[in-house]
């Protein structure tokens, strides 16, 4: 991919894709291309509205770029109560909508060292881990990965089917392992998966101390993982992006 550089462009809003019962995937045609990385993220505003035209969200983009220049871009958005981008997205059609786009932005990328990768991915947080599987699954080969998809119940899941696709042309000799774990699912919905956290579930399936870890999702679940994690991993191996939204900071302001 060519050099990076901060680009400031409009678009449209080309679609709004349910994925599931509060995340949409929004995809956005872009006047001028961006070059990107997976893992990246960029700013979003709305020209024209009275809160959101200056005061831009911050979303992962959820697809690995495609060729050197992106005119399409696409990124995860989970409903948050008080969210003012996306209550006013889920209000009503927003199809042929005006945005404005900053980006790429962040550090939040895969490093190719060797070691057997974990990647843990919560909510909407699973975007930028997507986009990374899916240009990890374009190269030649590709290590031993396993994702950790953690989330409530079965409800929050979504893109299992695309996840799946992915695990069946993983390249080279390594594999993928796709691990959906539920922390609130109730006993009598026909759950056979795991159930707990993620830090329940890593030792039984991943070697800790050998291994590169890239984390999304709420802040929480990043704080409990890198707390197994310390004076095991060296730091240098994880990797990690804390998704802070309306929700979170109302918590932490308590």
């Amino acid at each position: 991919m060519e050099e990076q550089g901060l680009v400031r462009t409009t678009g449209r809003i080309k679609a709004v894709t349910t994925l599931n019962h509060d995340i949409r995937r929004l995809t956005v045609e872009l006047d001028h291309g961006i070059a990107y990385r997976a893992g990246q993220y960029a700013q979003l505003s709305v020209p024209g509205n009275p809160v959101l035209a200056s005061t831009p969200r911050c979303y992962s983009f959820c697809a690995a770029p495609l060729g050197e220049r992106q005119y399409e871009v696409q990124f995860h958005v989970r409903l948050v109560s008080g969210g003012e981008f996306t209550e006013w997205l889920f209000a009503a059609p927003r199809v042929g909508q005006a945005v404005d786009l900053t980006g790429p932005l962040g550090d939040f990328r895969f490093r190719n060292d060797g070691r057997s990768v974990v990647c843990i991915a919560g909510g909407s947080g699973l975007a930028p881990i997507m986009a990374m599987l899916e240009d990890l699954s374009a190269r030649p080969a590709a290590p031993d990965t396993t994702l950790f998809f953690c989330a409530r119940s079965q409800r929050d899941l979504y893109r299992l089917e695309d996840l799946e696709r992915l695990r069946r042309a993983w390249p080279g000799t390594g594999r993928l392992l796709l691990l959906s774990v539920l922390s609130h699912e109730p006993v009598d919905l026909g759950w056979n998966g795991l159930r707990g956290f993620c830090t329940d579930h890593l030792e039984q399936f991943c070697s800790i101390a050998d291994s590169s870890f890239y984390l999304c999702g709420p802040p929480p679940m990043i704080d409990a993982t890198l707390d197994q994690l310390s004076g095991v991993v060296s730091p240098n191996c994880i990797h990690y992006d804390s998704f802070l939204d309306r929700s979170h900071l109302a918590e932490a302001a308590v």
